[in-house]
């Protein structure tokens, strides 16, 4: 309540969340903040699955995953009432409501609600359901059953999700999986002006380049690499592919089934001080 623009949640996911009233993972009301990378899946209420925004202005979700949540009357994925609210890169799939229910992906009434690059799929009963004198807008955007959506660049194709298991909808490439995805470079931008250039919608985790593709794009998963390893007398120096801000822990062994950790902290090296009377010594790095 209250936040301003400069309120910012950031790289969270939040799973199995339960609200009695509405709101399972999130409920803004009077904010304008920002919630960008987020992940909410698997959050139930009564209404507002994942979210609820009421009374809200200039609020933002930017790159966020709203996936398999559950509203028992209205708005499975998200609700939005009497607000302003933008939805930039998000991907909206599989929230449901009761059979009665309505707004499985975004029940809107009496909001002005802006869609860009979004993908809203497969959500039940219906994907938005308008209970407002203003209707959702939206441009480059894949919204399942609205081929005459105005705005755009809007589609109405199936995306082609990647894997669609838990936490997993990345898109069908081409050259990975052997069709590509009707979503894949027909957002409004470049991904380097969205900020999403360094993020992914690949299974092999390469970066989005040229125009930015529409939906969730998930941080590259990089795998710790031991880069080098150096030999000075009795010391041995390891260096890995560190990433900012990661927390690392080196591990050893001399048999491969116990090992013994050193938290070293953020950094991509250590030397090890103690290798002398060893015959030999296996590491490996971890987050």
């Amino acid at each position: 309540r209250g936040e301003t623009p400069s309120s910012i949640l950031d790289g969270f996911t939040i799973t199995n969340a339960n609200s009695d009233e509405d709101g399972g993972a999130i409920y803004c009301e009077n904010s304008s903040a920002t919630i960008k990378n987020c992940i909410l899946i698997g959050n139930s209420s009564s209404g507002g699955g994942a979210m609820e925004c009421y009374n809200s202005q200039n609020l933002q979700l930017i790159n966020c995953l709203i996936a398999e949540n559950y509203g028992a009357y209205f708005g499975g994925g998200i609700v939005i009432g009497e607000s302003t609210v933008t939805l930039l890169n998000c991907t909206i799939v599989n929230n449901q409501t009761d059979p009665y229910g309505v707004g499985g992906g975004i029940y809107n009434y009496e909001s002005v609600v802006n869609l860009i690059n979004c993908i809203v799929w497969d959500n039940t009963p219906d994907e938005i359901f308008d209970d407002s004198t203003t209707p959702v807008e939206a441009s480059y955007s894949d919204i399942k059953g609205s081929s005459t959506l105005p705005g755009a660049g809007n589609i109405n194709s199936d995306p082609k999700f990647a894997s669609e298991s838990i936490y997993s909808y990345y898109l069908s490439h081409s050259d990975l999986q052997g069709v590509q995805s009707p979503c894949v470079n027909t957002g409004s931008d470049s991904a380097a002006n969205l900020g999403l250039d360094q993020m992914t919608t690949r299974t092999d985790q390469g970066y989005d380049t040229g125009i930015v593709d529409m939906g969730f794009h998930y941080p590259p998963e990089i795998p710790v690499k031991i880069t080098s390893i150096t030999i000075n007398g009795n010391d041995i120096t390891i260096e890995w592919n560190a990433q900012p801000e990661v927390s690392y822990t080196v591990q050893w062994s001399t048999d491969m089934l116990l090992w013994h950790d050193v938290p070293v902290g953020e950094t991509g090296t250590w030397t090890d001080t103690n290798a002398s009377g060893f015959i030999f010594k296996l590491y490996r790095v971890v987050e």
